[in-house]
């Protein structure tokens, strides 16, 4: 019984260290976190697809904002925003941080009346 009984406790162990290493393998991203990145010169929305797919970062926006949009791409290590600076450069949208794991992709606000 006792054999039965440590076989539950150490699998119950293997699966909290799991666990534990599996949160560690991803960490939260900062914001001088740098992000090795191969974005090319794409539509808009395939780019910003992209960079959430390299970055782990959730993008999140309207599709109708980056329709018939081109970005320049970004090649090398970048932070998110820094990124997003350049894959976002001459489309008048700019970005907001939501949290460590996602931002929002909006319109830019216009110059003051």
């Amino acid at each position: 019984m006792s054999s039965v009984y440590a076989r539950g406790w150490s699998c119950f162990v293997l699966m909290g260290l799991a666990w534990a290493l599996d949160s560690r393998a991803a960490p939260e991203p900062t914001d001088t976190m740098k992000f090795e990145l191969r974005i090319a010169k794409q539509p808009l929305d395939e780019a910003l697809q992209e960079l959430a797919r390299q970055s782990g970062v959730q993008v999140i926006y309207l599709s109708s904002l980056t329709e018939g949009m081109q970005s320049p791409g970004v090649s090398g290590k970048y932070t998110l925003a820094e990124a997003l600076n350049k894959l976002l450069a001459g489309s008048g949208l700019t970005f907001r941080m939501i949290n460590a794991r996602a931002v929002q992709i909006r319109k830019a606000a216009g110059p003051p009346p």
